[in-house]
């Protein structure tokens, strides 16, 4: 008798805690976490958009998203959902739609666990 274990996939997600700080600068900790809720909330949305896109089938709206994407995880740093962003826009531009499902489901477990990394950076406290 064989015995099968599934788990959940894990992967290591990058961001960069060095920019996010430069990016919020020199505010209170209560700023930072409100700033940082903003950013969060951007991102999800966006995740939120393009796995309604994809399902709808709407493309060239999801490639909007994803390019929206990109420029979000670039500008704060989440390098791990940029590369997974642009793997979307690969997988669009070359009309792969098997592997766009695959990449769409990577990029929204990327998203995942880049969201609930980003509260366990540290943050400065100016108060």
């Amino acid at each position: 008798m064989t015995i099968l274990t599934m788990q959940d996939r894990q992967e290591r997600v990058h961001i960069n805690a060095d920019l996010i700080t430069a990016m919020l600068g020199e505010t209170a900790h209560s700023d930072q976490d409100s700033q940082i809720f903003c950013v969060v909330e951007a991102i999800a949305e966006t995740l939120g958009e393009m796995e309604t896109r994809f399902q709808a089938h709407d493309m060239p709206a999801l490639r909007n998203s994803a390019d929206r994407l990109t420029q979000l995880s670039r500008k704060y740093g989440f390098y791990s959902l940029d590369a997974v962003a642009r793997d979307v826009l690969i997988t669009l531009r070359q009309n792969d739609f098997v592997a766009l499902g695959a990449v769409l489901c990577r990029l929204l477990r990327v998203g995942e666990q880049s969201l609930y990394a980003i509260w366990d950076l540290p943050r400065k406290s100016v108060e």
